[in-house]
């Protein structure tokens, strides 16, 4: 995806603009699909309520593993 519709994508999740769980459901497979972080849920959580959906794709994209 590109990241204007990484970010629209966010958008759509952060403001519930889903008709449907299961609309709101592929809306975030298809986000986990395209970002390297596995834990994209907390980025919709209050601690980051103010950051905007770009700068929440920025975390998301620059996302390291750890490595053992």
């Amino acid at each position: 995806m590109e990241k204007e519709q990484l970010i629209e994508l966010i958008r759509k999740i952060r403001f519930a603009e889903a008709s449907s769980e299961q609309e709101a459901d592929e809306q975030i497979m298809r986000l986990r699909e395209n970002v390297p972080d596995p834990d994209i849920l907390k980025y919709f959580k209050k601690l980051y309520e103010h950051f905007s959906p770009e700068e929440i794709l920025s975390l998301m994209l620059s996302y390291k593993p750890f490595i053992l």
